[in-house]
C-alpha cells in the first residue's frame, strides 16, 4: 500500500511537471519576436504591397494600351533601350518603392513603343514590341519583391 501511494505520488508530479512545462512552451511560442509584427499587422503591410503592385501592374497595362505614335529622336533599338531600363530597375530594386520602379518601367516601355512605330521590320510589329516589354515588366517583377 505504501509502495502504490510513492508510486501515485510520483505520477502526479510527473503529470504536474508536464503540464507546468507544457504552459511554458504555449507562452514562449505566442511571444512576438523583436522587429516581427503581429499576424494582423503583416497581413496589412502585405495587403498595402499588393494594392501598390496591383496600381504599378494597371499603370504598366494603360502604358501598354495607350502609348501614341509620336516621333522619336533616339535611334536605340529594343536591346539597348531593354539594357539601360533593365539596369535602371535592378539598380533600384533595393532601395526603391514600387511607385519608383513602376515609373522607371514606364519609361522604358514609352521608349520601347516609340521605337516601335519609327522602326521598320520586325522591329515595327507590336508582336516584337510586346515581347520585348514583357522581358522588362519580367525585370521589374523580380526586383521590386
Amino acid at each position: 500500500m505504501k509502495n502504490q501511494k510513492g508510486i501515485s505520488l510520483i505520477k502526479l508530479i510527473l503529470v504536474v511537471v508536464t503540464i507546468i512545462l507544457a504552459i511554458i512552451f504555449i507562452v514562449k511560442m505566442s511571444e512576438v519576436p523583436d522587429g516581427i509584427g503581429t499576424v494582423e499587422e503583416e497581413k496589412e503591410k502585405y495587403n498595402e504591397i499588393l494594392q501598390e503592385q496591383e496600381k504599378a501592374d494597371k499603370q504598366y497595362q494603360y502604358t501598354l494600351n495607350t502609348t501614341t505614335k509620336q516621333p522619336t529622336t533616339t535611334t536605340k533599338n529594343y536591346q539597348q533601350i531593354y539594357n539601360e531600363y533593365s539596369q535602371k530597375l535592378i539598380n533600384a530594386g533595393a532601395t526603391s518603392s514600387i511607385k519608383e520602379m513602376a515609373t522607371i518601367l514606364n519609361e522604358g516601355v514609352t521608349k520601347m513603343a516609340q521605337y516601335m512605330y519609327s522602326a521598320s521590320g520586325t522591329d515595327g510589329q507590336y508582336s516584337t514590341y510586346q515581347s520585348w516589354a514583357d522581358k522588362l515588366y519580367n525585370v521589374y517583377m523580380n526586383n521590386c519583391r
